[in-house]
């Protein structure tokens, strides 16, 4: 167990844990990037995968009674 003031976390410094997460970070900006510049024609395809899976697991794909009238009001 680490002393107050020493610079170990679980194993990994604090440079070592901020690197990472600054890792994950740029992953996470890159993946936005590249959903952004995905193709309609993939996009279409993975709603169609998801519709096709709610259809498996038996999920409503209509909507509940009264919704309509929440949107208008």
């Amino acid at each position: 167990m680490p002393f107050l003031g020493e610079d170990r976390m679980d194993g990994m410094t604090r440079a070592q844990a901020r690197r990472l997460r600054d890792r994950w970070r740029a992953a996470g900006l890159v993946g936005a990037m590249e959903h952004h510049a995905s193709s309609v024609d993939l996009r279409w395809r993975q709603l169609n995968a998801l519709w096709r899976v709610a259809i498996g697991l038996g999920l409503p794909l209509t909507e509940a009674e009264g919704v309509q009238e929440v949107r208008e009001r």
